[in-house]
């Protein structure tokens, strides 16, 4: 079969440049795995600490490995605290129910003294307790976040180190549920968890009205007493409702961050595996990460 110029020129030209594009890609590829594992056996021998944490120099433009030994202390940090204010929880809440008794009975025979003795102590375990509540729901969506962080960055550096083009399942064709799902379960779980720690200490207020309003024919001095305490637990929520809403602002704010690099992934993946056009994608990581560091 003669072939002419024109389809030389028309027919066969994109389908030759795509081919020639590819194959200098996958050299640029091959090189690079090279210079890696290069660097890889220089470190091992050497014994240089300085670049603990990237795969090489090159490697800096794109972003560390996550800091594995970092977010492996992290974890475990967060691990701990969990564990103690769990264990923590369960004894303030042993001697909460046995002080909030001793009010009871106090109540109940009118014994104002007991009353007045019991009372401040039910209130300081009582908020240690929500304390330590507040500390397990966060050590939770720490741990959560490490995991999200730590699999998303994986999916990044495997595009990037992949000599082929691998599809990223990020949509439901497999019937499971996708990162994205997740995220948004987790994220409204932790809004919820902040919502009702922000109602327990808004359910507390009628409780202490109620008890000051049946002692105060009883004694005089409770009345000053309620008026010391009352802007006491004023300030305990305001500084409460001042930490929780920057939470969950950040909380969000990290979950588009991540849904956008996902999807970004998800659009670009071709191009980040072959041509490792993503740069933007993982700056753009490596920024939200110094942001929560």
């Amino acid at each position: 079969m003669i072939r002419t110029l024109e389809d030389d020129a028309g027919i066969d030209a994109p389908k030759r440049k795509l081919s020639y594009e590819a194959l200098k890609a996958a050299e640029h590829i091959q090189v690079t795995q090279q210079q890696r594992a290069a660097d890889r056996a220089r470190r091992r021998i050497s014994g240089d600490k300085q670049t603990v944490g990237w795969r090489s120099k090159s490697d800096k433009i794109i972003g560390p490995i996550f800091y594995e030994d970092a977010t492996r202390y992290k974890a475990r940090c967060f691990a701990a605290l969990f564990v103690l204010c769990a264990i923590m929880g369960h004894v303030i809440s042993f001697f909460t129910f046995r002080l909030f008794t001793q009010q009871s009975k106090a109540i109940e025979t009118f014994d104002v003294d007991k009353f007045y003795v019991t009372f401040p102590r039910w209130l300081c375990w009582h908020l240690s307790g929500m304390a330590c509540q507040a500390i397990t729901q966060y050590s939770i969506w720490q741990l959560r976040m490490m995991v999200q962080w730590r699999t998303a960055f994986y999916l990044i550096n495997a595009l990037y180190t992949s000599n082929t083009f691998y599809h990223l399942s990020l949509s439901t064709e497999q019937g499971t549920r996708t990162p994205e799902q997740l995220m948004c379960e987790e994220a409204f779980m932790f809004v919820e968890a902040m919502v009702n720690l922000s109602q327990n200490y808004l359910r507390e207020i009628p409780d202490l009205f109620i008890k000051m309003y049946l002692l105060f024919e009883y004694r005089t001095f409770f009345l000053v007493y309620a008026m010391l305490s009352l802007p006491i637990m004023g300030s305990i929520m305001a500084y409460s409702g001042k930490t929780t809403t920057p939470l969950t602002h950040n909380m969000l704010k990290t979950h588009a961050d991540i849904n956008f690099v996902l999807a970004r992934i998800q659009n670009n993946a071709e191009q980040i595996a072959l041509f490792k056009g993503g740069s933007s994608e993982l700056r753009r990581w490596e920024e939200m990460l110094d942001t929560y560091r």
